[in-house]
């Protein structure tokens, strides 16, 4: 983000309102898009929709990836199971299209475990559960299908294909796994401080400083209190705004600073 942008910001009439703190921080994070991402959890809405509206091809496709991912699996599961509604014929087994189906889901699953092990971040029990039985419960009833009903297509190569449905449920397995790990961060709040420990030294140190600038020029003006000033520059890199205005945060992860 410009010096320029943040400027703007900082120079524009009216009060200063504690909206202005998550603008401010947010606005600054922008090339510093995953400590951003995690900062963006807490701020209001209205800061949120002011600056937090990048939509980018790569975003769109990882986006569109993990959709998939949800539903590939009970894709193929349909598949078998129509085809047993349908007869259960020896001739016509959707084995394959089952497993080409779970096969891209399994692509996104080996770059989630390698994103989730370069860049641990916490997720909740429910979410890690969302992700995982959509590939446990069908890969097991396709696989159980094929075992039992499709014993021809396995003689005929689609082992292949069943060793991919096995393999996309062990991933989900690791991937539930992998979210809660001792090591992995366990609340929203280590979120913003793991992906600020993710960034080289330099950079937190010049992002810390571009922030620290305009508080000092907001006192400078007479915008801010010296008091304000002071608890401002004490706050640690990606906890600005919940330091100054934590009373508007978005409400789904509450947090109270230290006194």
């Amino acid at each position: 983000m410009t010096v320029a942008a943040v400027d703007n910001l900082i120079d524009a009439p009216g009060e200063w309102t504690e909206e202005h703190w998550w603008r401010l921080e947010l606005r600054s994070l922008r090339d510093a898009a995953m400590v951003q991402h995690a900062v963006v959890l807490f701020a209001p809405t209205s800061a949120r929709n002011h600056e937090y509206t990048r939509v980018t091809p790569g975003g769109v496709l990882q986006s569109l990836a993990y959709i998939f991912y949800l539903v590939s699996a009970v894709i193929g599961a349909a598949m078998m199971l129509r085809w047993v509604w349908t007869g259960a014929s020896q001739w016509d087994v959707p084995l394959a299209s089952a497993g080409m189906f779970t096969a891209v889901g399994v692509g996104v699953a080996v770059y989630s475990i390698i994103r989730e092990h370069r860049h641990p971040r916490a997720a909740s029990r429910r979410a890690r559960w969302s992700l995982a039985l959509p590939h446990v419960v069908p890969g097991i009833v396709t696989a159980g299908l094929t075992l039992t009903m499709a014993q021809r297509a396995l003689v005929e190569g689609g082992w292949i294909w069943l060793l991919v449905i096995v393999l996309d449920v062990v991933l989900a397995i690791v991937i539930f796994f992998q979210g809660s790990s001792s090591s992995a961060p366990k609340t929203p709040i280590d979120n913003i401080r793991q992906a600020v420990l993710e960034l080289p030294n330099a950079r937190r140190r010049e992002l810390l400083d571009g922030i620290q600038d305009g508080v000092r020029r907001l006192a400078t003006h007479g915008r801010i209190s010296a008091e304000e000033e002071r608890r401002a520059l004490s706050a640690p890199l990606g906890f600005l705004a919940l330091t100054m205005a934590p009373g508007v945060q978005s409400g789904f992860f509450p947090y109270t600073p230290a006194a």
